[in-house]
């Protein structure tokens, strides 16, 4: 029988996994002993007759300890938790499910600034009835909406938007043909020319070297003051500083962020007090069905890499 330790502990109960979510795991691989581990003590000692390992962080030192090991299994979009193998023996391999929940996250934050979610509930708890509140309000429908970092999950948006009656835009390394379901995908040096004409402006880019600070003072006084920007990637792409700064003098509308450069956010960020600015605490992905989701995509990914 083969060993698969399992460590997937969090303090967020949706990321930690049950006995009950890995029925069918061991459901579908009775040739495998798939062992919940307790504690990351418990899962290194495991490491010695591990042949694989479902975790949500792996230490480049515990390869060393693994002699066995082949695959390293991960929730994780992110590649930052799971260090490089030095041997290059070992597969990878990411979770790629998030984007039918994040998506449905970014749309809750549009619709909290255009279609003026908070006015019901204010107007709830205060006992008012007062319909002419939302005629400021607006359509998502018919705007057209930047996706900075197009990959899985910036097409999972796109495609929930595009349905929805915007008109989307994606934004890679590389411009390239569209999927359908935007309007076309530019390069990141284009960047600047689309976000005149763009009423939304989301970034879903991953962390590293590479996004660092991409996104400048310049690029923030090319958007529209009637624009509203969305980060539910990751919080490097630029300096807190030029985004407040953006936000407070009316250069753009509002800012829906659920990632931030240094987290937790500082209780003395200017952000937590800005009228125009709904934070998440880097919460986009955390549901019930997080967990099942990920056991049912890592049923395809395990029987495909563990041959």
């Amino acid at each position: 029988m083969k060993n698969c330790p399992v460590y997937l502990k969090s303090p967020v109960d949706a990321f930690t996994v049950t006995e009950t979510h890995l029925e069918p795991l061991r459901r579908a691989f009775p040739e495998w002993r798939f062992e919940n581990c307790v504690s990351r003590e418990a899962f290194i000692e495991k490491l010695a007759a591990a042949d694989a390992v479902i975790t949500w962080t792996f230490k480049a030192e515990w390869y060393a300890l693994a002699p066995r090991l082949t695959a390293v299994f991960t929730p994780a979009a992110g590649r930052e938790w799971i260090a490089a193998d030095p041997s290059s023996r070992v597969r990878h391999l990411f979770g790629h499910f998030h984007g039918t929940i994040m998506r449905e996250s970014l749309l809750w934050m549009m619709l909290h600034f255009t279609r003026a979610m908070s006015k019901p509930l204010e107007q709830h708890h205060a006992h008012v009835w007062e319909r002419n509140g939302l005629s400021s309000s607006r359509l998502l429908t018919g705007k057209r909406v930047l996706i900075i970092g197009y990959g899985a999950i910036g097409k999972q948006c796109g495609r929930m938007l595009s349905a929805l009656g915007c008109t989307v835009v994606g934004a890679g390394r590389q411009a390239h043909q569209s999927d359908g379901n935007a309007e076309k995908i530019i390069s990141f040096t284009d960047i600047k020319t689309e976000l005149p004409l763009a009423d939304h402006v989301v970034f879903i880019l991953p962390g590293g070297s590479d996004t660092d600070g991409i996104f400048t003072r310049e690029h923030f006084e090319a958007m529209r003051s009637d624009a509203y920007l969305y980060n539910i990637g990751r919080g490097n792409c630029y300096r807190e500083e030029e985004l407040v700064r953006a936000l407070e003098s009316g250069i753009i509308a509002g800012a829906g962020l659920d990632v931030f450069g240094e987290e937790p956010l500082s209780p003395l960020s200017r952000l937590w007090n800005l009228p125009n600015v709904l934070l998440l605490p880097h919460a986009s992905a955390i549901c019930r069905e997080y967990m099942p989701y990920y056991i049912e995509e890592l049923i395809i990914d395990f029987a495909s890499n563990t041959e």
